[in-house]
């Protein structure tokens, strides 16, 4: 159990809440919250993913095709991210419900993935 962040009933609420939920949804469980077995393969889960961006982020170039599908699935995962952590307090749930966006996060980052950088000494 992790408390979601307070939102009122207006929108300027829910918006400056969002990022929040974001990053709770994509960085939670962590190691230290738990240590409940479950809990640590969650938060290794979610490690690697982090691993897994910064790698591509280094190691990669980027090649934009089709800017409309990357668009599109990044507008859903962040916006899938944002209403689970805005309305979802349970861990086990979160772990859960947040499947499809990081299925769909990780395609979208092998679709717009080219070759590797190549590094020259000068």
């Amino acid at each position: 159990f992790y408390r979601p962040p307070k939102i009122d009933a207006n929108l300027a609420s829910i918006v400056l809440n969002t990022p929040k939920a974001i990053m709770n949804v994509f960085t939670k469980p962590l190691f230290w919250e738990n240590k409940s077995p479950l809990i640590i393969l969650a938060s290794l889960e979610n490690a690697l993913i982090i691993l897994f961006f910064v790698i591509f982020l280094v190691f990669f170039k980027i090649r934009l095709n089709n800017l409309n599908t990357l668009f599109f699935n990044l507008f859903f995962t962040f916006e899938l991210f944002a209403l689970i952590g805005l309305t979802c307090p349970v861990l086990g749930g979160v772990v859960r419900y947040k499947v499809p966006g990081l299925i769909i996060l990780l395609v979208t980052l092998v679709m717009v993935s080219g070759n590797k950088k190549t590094y020259t000494k000068k």
